[in-house]
């Protein structure tokens, strides 16, 4: 991963950013497109690899902070007061809860490293679930997924549910006391890709209070309209409250390789009292 960018922040301030996610891959190295454009793992992590990959990520948005580049955010009121300051904020997250490695506390070990979102599934298959463009092995949320739902419950975690499969989608919901994201998606009415939620499913994301964040695709020559037809069918699906504005920036062609990999917005703005567990 290159060095932190020192024009993030301004770019940040430019384009009226307060806070972003900025996310690190759990599955860095292990994942590559095939030829037919389909992310997928082409090879198995070696023992801590993926533990120790996640480490050397975070360390540079990490010291970026130490060094006054950029704040921090470790809660809601880290966000609010940034904010007051005029200061441009990050929120630590990872992309796919691969570098847990199946070991419970590693999730107590990256909240104390700052990370506040967990995206529990990216590319491959892991200790926690099946994913949406794989075919099933766990059938669903594994005993351990639920482990780590509930540990994320009680740090105050934010439980981000984008590439889980249906079933593992339907076991979150049901192992979590709170609400959850979908960081970056869109309805699989609308375009059959299999990345897309299906309406039952946002239905269900929305009745446990979460927000889904929709997500433009460059791949599906996007424009505007169609990005804003897409975010109008959800919320006359769901309501205006559980639809957010997400992006994805290596997700879309020809965007920056900057840490901030996606953001996902209620339409009040980030909304942290309601997506952080008390």
């Amino acid at each position: 991963m290159p060095e932190f960018d020192p024009e993030v922040p301004d770019n940040m301030r430019t384009g009226g950013l307060d806070v972003g996610v900025f996310a690190i891959r759990g599955d860095l190295g292990t994942i590559r497109r095939d030829s037919s454009g389909h992310y997928a793992e082409y090879r198995k992590a070696n023992p801590g690899e993926l533990f120790r990959r996640s480490q050397d990520q975070l360390d540079k948005i990490v010291k970026a902070g130490e060094a006054g580049k950029i704040v921090v955010a470790h809660s809601p009121e880290d966000i609010l007061e940034a904010k007051k300051r005029g200061s441009p904020c990050a929120l630590l997250a990872i992309e796919g809860s691969d570098p847990l490695e199946g070991e419970l506390s590693r999730v107590k070990f990256f909240y104390d490293r700052g990370v506040r979102v967990l995206q529990l599934m990216h590319y491959r298959i892991n200790e926690i679930g099946d994913i949406q463009t794989e075919d099933p092995r766990h059938k669903g949320l594994t005993s351990f997924g639920r482990d780590v739902v509930k540990e994320m419950n009680k740090l105050g975690m934010v439980i981000d549910v984008a590439h889980a499969s249906s079933e593992t989608l339907s076991g979150i919901l049901t192992a979590s006391r709170h609400p959850v994201i979908c960081s970056h998606t869109a309805a699989y009415a609308l375009w059959s890709h299999a990345r897309h939620l299906e309406n039952k499913d946002m239905t269900a994301i929305a009745k446990k209070g979460g927000i889904i964040g929709i997500w433009p695709l460059l791949r599906r020559r996007d424009t505007l309209e169609t990005y804003l037809r897409a975010i109008d069918y959800v919320k006359n699906l769901v309501g205006a409250d559980h639809v957010g504005i997400a992006t994805d920036l290596f997700g879309l062609a020809g965007s920056s390789a900057v840490p901030t990999h996606k953001v996902c917005f209620s339409p009040g703005g980030f909304a942290p009292a309601r997506l952080f567990p008390k």
